[in-house]
């Protein structure tokens, strides 16, 4: 969706040139970019990162990914009005043309590399990675520790109960 919310403002700025028009249509492709944008990646993308390393990894691969963050952040917002403003590069809305095939390699990266993660705790995530399961494998894995973990858990309790029973304590 980024990506053709950033298609659209380069072509409205390259087929109607700058008037009212393209300007609704830019300003429509941006409001539509920032909703996705931020009901989908923006939110989830800190969580999904905190939870992909190790934990011995966690700290360093977050602050390194953060670091890497500010910097495209500081570099994109140093240079965005050298391609913007009409008096250097004057591209105007067609900057749009870089940001369309950029967001389909982010979601082509995502898509390859980024194990989905719903609905696994840290220790079945880390499993996967012992096990060398392959990515996209990662939704479907059965995780054989955890549920040897629970299962064990469950056995106790229920060892524990019996004995309370056996004692007399009420449980």
């Amino acid at each position: 969706m980024a990506a053709l919310c950033m298609l659209g403002m380069g072509l409205a700025c390259t087929c109607r040139g700058i008037d009212i028009i393209s300007g609704r249509i830019i300003v429509s492709m941006t409001i539509i970019f920032l909703f996705f944008y931020g009901n989908t990646v923006s939110p989830y993308s800190a969580q999904v990162a905190g939870e992909i390393p190790s934990q011995p990894l966690r700290a360093y691969t977050m602050a390194f990914s953060w670091s890497v963050s500010f910097f495209f952040g500081w570099l994109l917002t140093f240079t965005a009005p050298y391609f913007i403003n009409p008096t250097a590069l004057n591209w105007g809305a067609q900057y749009a043309y870089i940001w369309a095939p950029t967001n389909l390699l982010c979601a082509a990266f995502t898509f390859f590399f980024v194990p989905e993660t719903n609905k696994r705790t840290l220790e079945e995530i880390d499993e996967c990675y012992n096990k060398k399961i392959p990515i996209r494998k990662f939704k479907s894995y059965q995780s054989v520790d955890t549920v040897q973990a629970r299962r064990e858990v469950v056995n106790h309790q229920a060892l524990v109960h019996r004995q309370k029973a056996e004692e007399g304590v009420s449980v």
